[in-house]
């Protein structure tokens, strides 16, 4: 009689352990099935590097075994002219930046921003909470202005 009690704990414990197994892979299973689905899609479609998008050319979307067609190149193609126009318009923000300060004016901007420093360290000591004051908001607008000046 023992030993057909020691069997069958033996037989019901490796039926736990299955379980517990099975249990656990298909749980994983889900994880994984979850996890893929809340991925956001990928943006470049198999092209270029993981890190920058490509955008080929006619030519080479043409010898790519046909991969892009109609309305892909075409967006591929007003991408890339959007991109175009947006290099030629940080050129001409670049080429249109303002000429370094003379020294007559950096000592005017610095007395302007010496005044307003001391305005602002005048309001603090009042105990105004500045961040809800509108007379501290721009005087310290303007105090930032004449420090970017500088």
């Amino acid at each position: 009689m023992g030993y057909d009690a020691n069997v069958k704990s033996l037989k019901s414990e490796q039926r736990q352990r299955i379980i517990i197994v099975i249990s656990l892979v298909a749980l994983s299973a889900a994880f994984f099935l979850v996890v893929s689905l809340l991925k956001p899609p990928s943006t470049n479609n198999g092209i270029g590097g993981a890190s920058r998008v490509s955008h080929p050319t006619p030519k080479a979307a043409s010898a790519g075994g046909g991969r892009l067609r109609g309305e892909k190149l075409e967006v591929l193609e007003e991408a890339s002219q959007a991109e175009a126009a947006i290099r030629e318009d940080k050129t001409e923000e670049s080429n249109a930046m303002p000429q370094p300060v003379t020294r007559n004016s950096e000592k005017e901007a610095a007395a302007i921003r010496a005044d307003l420093e001391a305005r602002v360290r005048d309001v603090k000591k009042t105990g105004v909470i500045m961040e809800t004051d509108k007379q501290s908001l721009e005087l310290t607008g303007q105090l930032q202005d004449a420090t970017r000046e500088l």
